[in-house]
């Protein structure tokens, strides 16, 4: 993939009171958005292991149309589970755990977990050992929602790399994919909560990936081309 061009998205200015409105309607969501996680929570773990039952008591018995859509149904319940999970961040204040931290084993949990049509491929290339002072689960969680956005805009085969570059100054994780790629007016409301170009999505995914990010230090920065695909790279400084 060429890369795109290096252009942040500029910072908007900030107003007062658009600035208090916004805090006063994250306040609200989060408000609400805390009661919702929980209550969706158990209903979610209640379907899951059902479907698991019925995978186990079917067996090679299913026939194939049955098996693919208990696979469908478990597939949409992680991914509603995915987004409780953002929800419940974006109403938490808690404080990041960080720890020394293997990135190699946080990227690949974070793949893991990611749910994927074939025709996309995922490429690690993170050096043995490299290690990072953070919250493990959080920036789990944050490189998962980025992953899963790359993948959301990707409709044709294609590649997306997480690529981990290091220099004396910084550490830096890099997320690209091939996909559509986006227009400046877009990308520079990425972060904005509830904010969608899509109706199968919820636009809290970046929201909460750069929450997670800022509170372990560190910085999200998006570089992006229409038709050319997106780089979004995550940046440490070291101390």
């Amino acid at each position: 993939m060429k890369k795109a061009e290096n252009k942040p998205a500029p910072q908007p200015d900030l107003n007062p009171d658009a600035e208090r409105l916004k805090a006063e309607r994250l306040a609200i969501l989060g408000q609400v958005a805390s009661g919702l996680s929980g209550e969706l929570r158990q209903p979610l773990s209640v379907i899951r292991n059902a479907v698991y039952f019925l995978n186990i008591q079917l067996g090679t018995a299913a026939d194939e149309k049955v098996r693919r859509h208990l696979g469908i149904l478990l597939n949409e319940v992680e991914t509603l589970t995915r987004i409780v999970a953002n929800i419940a961040s974006l109403a938490s204040t808690q404080a990041p755990k960080r720890e020394v931290s293997d990135l190699e084993v946080i990227v690949a949990v974070a793949v893991e977990r990611t749910t994927r049509p074939e025709h996309i491929k995922i490429e690690r290339t993170i050096a043995p050992h490299t290690t990072l002072f953070c919250d493990p689960d959080q920036l789990r969680q944050a490189i998962t929602n980025i992953i899963t956005n790359s993948i959301q805009a990707m409709p044709d085969p294609g590649t997306i790399k997480v690529t981990c570059r290091q220099t004396n100054e910084e550490l830096r994780i890099e997320i690209s994919d091939t996909g559509t790629g986006m227009k400046d007016e877009i990308r520079n409301r990425v972060f904005e909560p509830l904010f969608t170009t899509s109706p199968q999505r919820t636009g809290l995914g970046m929201t909460v990936a750069r929450s997670l990010i800022g509170a372990n230090g560190g910085t999200v920065e998006i570089e992006s081309e229409p038709g050319k695909g997106t780089t979004v790279a995550l940046r440490f400084l070291k101390h």
